[in-house]
């Protein structure tokens, strides 16, 4: 009985393996397909509804980011503004400056929410990645702590980051600070500006000359959340960097339309202006978080995740570097 399996067995094996050698040799001479023919082109695995690779995954984004760029050029010539921060067409069909400037791309990897709920926590593209990390310590800088560093928090327990924070307007880190990670955290009670101030007090400068005085060429995520001053700052920022690429992998950005609820904003051409010039530096939105302020204001500024899609193979850990893509937006960039 046994000998009778162990038969049909060596059987099955030497059938199967037949049939495989019989199929790469039909293919050689064109009798049936070869496996490169059988392959399925991006545009069919869509239409089978089968899952796209990551490579496939981020030309879709591509392309998706592409189509937002043109509707975008398309809506302005047909929006007419009611205020800056309503656009109405004539079907009287309502949308804000926000609408815009949707996260039209796709994180490659897991997008991970860090710290609180509300305005303390961030979304971050790839914080797996982070996670796994261990060539060299990394380096996070975030602007704007007031009293939550539940986010700061965040990455210091799970990956091998350093923090540099920076507030003028508290003393130190919020309570969340955890004591066994207080040496991997430094707090300076400095502000960030278009400018060096540095015998005012409290003393302000620009991201280039805090990242000098720190020793850093490079900082993996940046958070800025600094109530309005983000467009003198960051506009510094990418006047210093204008030649080369910016030097941060991910950014989080709180970018504000208007500070009080019933004072004036900062105009659609400011904002528009101050977006697209990031997404001209290869960055591009993979999430958003829009604020109210409160229950009953409009939306009055918005967090915004941009991970570093554009050049990535040239700056350390940029999460796109690897895919082989290129620019993934010629032809497109933002006028």
């Amino acid at each position: 009985m046994i000998a009778m399996r162990f038969e049909r067995i060596h059987l099955l094996v030497m059938s199967a393996a037949a049939a495989f050698f019989l199929i790469v040799a039909l293919s050689k001479y064109g009798v049936v397909p070869s496996v490169d023919t059988v392959t399925q082109s991006y545009s069919s695995r869509l239409r089978s509804g089968k899952p796209l690779n990551l490579e496939q995954r981020m030309q879709r984004s591509a392309k998706s980011y592409q189509k937002m760029v043109r509707d975008r050029r398309q809506a302005r010539e047909h929006f007419t503004p009611d205020d800056h921060l309503e656009y109405s067409l004539d079907t009287n069909m309502y949308v804000t400056i926000w609408d815009f400037f949707y996260p039209a791309y796709t994180c490659p990897w897991d997008l991970e929410r860090v710290g609180h709920l509300g305005e303390g926590g961030k979304f971050v593209c790839g914080f797996s990645k982070y996670m796994e990390h261990e060539e060299r310590e990394l380096v996070v800088y975030s602007f704007g702590v007031n009293v939550d560093s539940s986010f700061e928090e965040g990455f210091l327990a799970d990956t091998n980051a350093k923090v540099w924070a920076f507030d003028f307007s508290v003393d130190s880190f919020g309570q969340e600070l955890a004591e066994e990670h207080k040496n991997r955290s430094t707090f300076m009670k400095v502000g960030l500006s278009d400018r060096n101030t540095p015998t005012d007090n409290p003393p302000f400068y620009t991201l280039k000359t805090l990242m000098e005085k720190n020793g850093h060429d490079y900082i993996d995520y940046l958070k800025v959340d600094i109530e309005g001053a983000e467009y003198d700052s960051m506009g510094k920022f990418m006047d210093d960097f204008a030649e080369v690429d910016l030097p941060v992998g991910q950014f989080a950005l709180e970018v504000h339309l208007r500070l009080d609820p019933d004072g004036p904003d900062f105009g659609f051409a400011k904002v528009s202006n101050f977006m697209e010039r990031f997404e001209s530096f290869g960055l591009r939105a993979v999430a958003n978080e829009v604020n109210y302020g409160s229950a009953d204001s409009p939306p009055r500024y918005i967090e915004v995740s941009l991970p570093t899609a554009l050049k990535a193979e040239e700056l350390p850990l940029t999460l796109f570097a690897g895919l082989g893509l290129g620019p993934l937006h010629d032809g497109v960039a933002p006028d």
